[in-house]
């Protein structure tokens, strides 16, 4: 070989070896939860039904691979590793296809700007990662149909290759016959051309003969396996597409000639200055916050929880229930819970809504307050609800968690079942009886009949403690509840069966709302019953000083003031910070 070409191959390696470097960084330190998220909500099945489903749908084998793939994303190096792979294979496909010597390293710098759209595209945590997937078989595919010699024989191959990469990637075979006729048109290659048009009626036809009537046309259009959702925006998935066949004719007609470092350098700093936000601005801030904290949970990351919500406090009562949890996880709740965000008492335990995302978090409520059976069913609702109809793997764990606590073994084994197909999970049974049998589970209610619909709280949450009276993170949702409700009567009810729950010392909030009632009926500080710390008096009679002659004092909205009971009693909940898009880390 010679030399001249071993530099070319080696230095096209070297881009797409760079592109892997940064994508691989990029998803370990910010994408854990993106990638955790993926995992979660599918259950691939190692099983010949489960794969002749996928091979009787256009693009189920890209979305089979892909599946497969996501299951890596458990683990972060690994997910990061996958991810990797993927975009540097497109990054590749994309200057193998374009077959340059003199220009390659502009071409390999200017190849990133398209990957960095995929990025972009699949940063929406609703797009399927099967649309990676099949993007890079479908390139790779119009690469194999570039090795004949003779023009006779890609044409051959094209119309061959094409309506097969249809049924194996789906929508996206549209991408690969733009590609090659671009090709073709710019290297006027015109019998190949001709394929192109003549591949392009074949999967047209193909695609109207095997159209899947239970599918709408849309969604069979726009690919089955690419989005989570049934119904959405296909426009960033299809620019991607556009851009990824658009960009080997333009490399080949722009780059073909070599160029001076000057221009070289210039172009990396504006490529890297570009791609960023590009990748940056698929991310939805909503997306990130509330998949950030369901990630942080699913792992029992308290602290993470807690430092995050210091740093990017939470927007929706979905994440201030995090927050909540983690705070009573850790033994804080009862004296930080007005120090965070507080939205009402729905930030304890946020009403049930049709969303997966948020069934699967109040599950884990239910499950740590010692709520089986609303455990299971919050996993069987979020199952109900995923909007592509997969199985979910963190659901079907959670149910036979809760299966086992109420001791019916042979439906988990069922569940158990299911769990034996996968690759990470086949030890879930077998881990959960050994936790039974250490007893490193929650306390939860072992007899009597218990009626929840999200209105009767409060009598649920006294009734746990009433049978479990060492149960202390029922007591803190109980009078956080109270507290937050504004039920001062029920809280001084519930307050004496604090001297059951360890504490060892009268939590903050019950100090500050101890010294409020007291204020209702005497000025005398000193004679309060209980032990209130004296820095607790102060700060009420400061507060009361300021909100008695100038509402409008900035003192009252900001700390210390404004992290009290009585600011919240008072003022209302603070108003919700406003999300940012600054970061995309989930």
């Amino acid at each position: 070989m010679l030399k001249r070409e071993r530099v070319i191959m080696h230095g096209r390696w070297l881009s797409t070896a760079a592109v892997a470097v940064v994508t691989f960084v990029v998803c370990v330190l910010l994408a854990p939860a993106w990638m955790s998220f993926h995992e979660q909500y599918q259950l691939f099945q190692s099983t010949g039904t489960y794969f002749l489903h996928h091979l009787s749908l256009p693009g189920g084998v890209a979305a089979y691979v892909a599946q497969w793939l996501v299951q890596f994303f458990l683990f972060p190096a690994a997910g990061a590793l996958v991810m990797a792979l993927l975009l540097a294979a497109l990054h590749a496909a994309l200057l193998s296809l374009a077959r340059l010597r003199d220009g390659w390293p502009l071409a390999s710098v200017l190849a990133v700007l398209p990957v960095a759209l995929a990025a972009r595209v699949l940063a929406d945590v609703n797009m399927l990662p099967a649309l990676l997937v099949a993007a890079d078989m479908a390139l790779w595919g119009v690469l194999l149909c570039l090795l004949p010699v003779r023009g006779w024989g890609k044409a051959v191959l094209t119309v061959v290759c094409m309506p097969v990469l249809y049924w194996l990637c789906g929508p996206v075979v549209w991408m690969a016959i733009a590609c090659a006729a671009l090709l073709a048109l710019a290297r006027r290659r015109w019998l190949w051309l001709g394929a192109c048009v003549l591949s392009a009626a074949v999967v047209a036809l193909l695609a109207y003969v095997t159209l899947p009537v239970q599918y709408p046309v849309a969604r069979v259009a726009n690919g089955l396996f690419y989005c989570r959702l049934p119904q959405y925006d296909a426009t960033w998935q299809w620019l991607m597409l556009g851009a990824l066949a658009l960009t080997p004719a333009l490399l080949w007609l722009l780059c073909r000639r070599r160029v001076r470092p000057v221009v070289l350098c210039v172009a990396v700093v504006a490529v890297a200055g570009l791609s960023w936000p590009v990748v940056s601005t698929g991310v939805d801030p909503v997306q990130r916050e509330v998949v950030g904290y369901d990630y942080l949970v699913r792992n029992a990351r308290w602290d993470d929880v807690v430092e995050r919500a210091v740093q990017v406090p939470p927007t929706r009562p979905l994440s201030t229930a995090c927050v909540n949890l983690a705070l009573a996880q850790r033994g804080q709740l009862s004296d930080s819970l007005f120090h965070y965000f507080q939205n009402g008492p729905q930030g304890l335990i946020p009403p049930f809504t049709r969303d997966y995302i948020e069934s699967v978090t109040i599950g884990e409520i239910y499950y740590h307050l010692g709520m089986v059976n609303d455990a299971q069913r919050m996993a069987m609702e979020a199952q109900a609800c995923v909007p592509d109809g997969r199985l979910s793997a963190r659901c079907m764990q959670m149910l036979l968690h809760t299966s086992l606590l109420n001791g019916n073994e042979r439906q988990a084994q069922r569940y158990q079942r299911w769990l034996d197909n996968t690759l990470f999970y086949k030890h879930t049974m077998k881990d959960a009886v050994k936790s039974l049998q250490k007893a490193s589970v929650p306390p939860r209610l072992h007899d009597g009949d218990l009626f929840y619909d999200g209105n009767n709280t409060e009598q649920v949450l006294a009734r746990i403690v009433e049978q479990i009276p060492t149960h202390r993170m029922a007591y803190e949702y109980l009078m956080a509840y109270c507290l937050l409700s504004r039920n001062l009567d029920g809280f001084m009810h519930y307050f004496p069966q604090g001297q059951t729950m360890g504490f060892d010392h009268m939590p903050l909030a019950y100090q500050e709302a101890l010294v409020y009632v007291w204020s209702q009926q005497s000025n005398d500080f000193s004679a309060m019953p209980w032990p209130v710390a004296p820095h607790v008096v102060q700060g009420v009679m400061n507060f009361a000083r300021l909100y008695v002659t100038d509402r409008s004092n900035a003192a009252l909205h900001e700390p210390p003031l404004s992290q009290t009971f009585w600011s919240y009693l008072l003022l209302g909940p603070a108003p919700a910070p406003k999300p940012t898009t600054s970061s995309i880390i989930y």
